[in-house]
């Protein structure tokens, strides 16, 4: 059997890695030489076709461009031809006369343009020839004038609101506002609409007075209200959460007849206090043991353009949108309510509709 020889009796085997590295170097250095051989002969060729390309260009470039004005016009001329008559027909030119009308003097009756106003010839005043605005009624009561002077069409319905501030066009007109301008419009206490009036009872009953020491006035009060309570104040002091203060008490009896004992005098207490309403200051005189007594007249109204039902007594100020308003005035018997506009103090009676 033959011996395995050693790597120093093969000296290919010992150097193999390195061979196998030089070879691969010199195939890359091949490949490079080819590829920078390869670009040049590339650049060479561009280069070549382009000078054939312009070669090929016209020794002039300076040209004239096509004028397509001469087709455009024989289009137009197609599509819109030409008319004798251009313009407003009514009025004279070259081919239509001026048009004339016999003067209204029935003595004069000379030619008069149609559009004069007197005669040339007499001076008589003429009557308009052109087209009249239509009547009123057939606008709805608005005048055409009024109409086109705010830009709005002869057709549309005058009760539709066009800013949507709750006006219609006929109430902006009566108003002499704008129908197309949400800040121009009549005040909105027009839009009030007054549904009930009834007294408002206060629900406090003054139920007497005890004396303490040092000269000190003990007040008592009930509340009837949702929640009936009672209060155990001093004069000057508030009366719990109820929203009133009581004020000064005037101590004093009366002689009077018993129902039950004819002709029998007793003391009877009749003592009054003055109680302050915080919300606007207005004082309420009580008597002792008084029942419940109407202090107010109260108002249900509604604000038609938003459907807000508002309940108003004397005094009160109330927001209609932008607008602020106070309660002037409230009278059950003529069914009517006053308010004042806080920014121009101008004035408006709402009378309730069944009145």
């Amino acid at each position: 059997m033959a011996a395995i020889k050693s790597q120093d009796e093969m000296p290919l085997i010992r150097y193999y890695d390195k061979v196998v590295v030089v070879v691969a170097l010199v195939i890359l250095l091949i490949s490079l030489a080819w590829l920078i051989t390869a670009g040049v002969t590339q650049k060479k060729n561009v280069n070549s076709y382009m000078s054939a390309v312009e070669s090929l260009k016209p020794a002039k470039s300076d040209l004239p461009a096509i004028d397509l004005s001469p087709y455009d016009k024989a289009l137009t001329a197609v599509t819109s031809p030409a008319r004798l008559v251009e313009g407003n027909e009514t009025k004279p030119s070259f081919l239509l006369p001026e048009r004339r009308v016999f003067c209204a003097n029935a003595v004069c009756m000379k030619p008069v343009p149609a559009e004069a106003e007197q005669c040339w010839s007499c001076g008589e005043k003429q009557p308009p020839t052109g087209p009249r605005d239509p009547d009123p009624k057939q606008t709805g009561g608005v005048p055409a004038k009024w109409l086109r002077d705010m830009e709005v069409p002869l057709e549309t319905d005058v009760a539709m609101d066009l800013d949507d501030d709750g006006f219609s066009i006929l109430e902006e007109f009566a108003s002499k506002t704008h129908p197309k301008d949400k800040s121009s419009h009549p005040p909105y206490a027009e839009k009030l609409v007054l549904k009930e009036m009834k007294s408002v009872r206060l629900p406090l009953i003054f139920s007497g007075v005890n004396s303490m020491p040092g000269n000190v006035k003990q007040l008592i009060f009930n509340w009837t209200g949702k929640l009936p309570r009672t209060y155990w104040i001093k004069e000057n002091q508030p009366i719990g959460d109820t929203g009133y203060v009581a004020g000064e008490v005037t101590v004093k009896t009366e002689k009077r007849e018993n129902k039950l004992t004819p002709g029998i005098l007793k003391e009877v207490d009749t003592s009054t206090v003055v109680v302050k309403r915080k919300s606007d200051g207005k004082e309420i005189v009580l008597q002792v043991n008084e029942s419940e007594r109407n202090t107010d007249v109260e108002a249900t109204v509604e604000f038609s353009v938003d459907k807000l039902e508002l309940k108003l007594v004397e005094n009160q100020t109330f927001t209609l949108r932008d607008e602020i308003y106070r309660v002037v005035e409230l009278d059950m018997q003529g069914h009517m309510m006053k308010v004042e506009n806080t920014a121009n103090g101008k004035q408006k009676v709402v009378r309730k509709l069944d009145s």
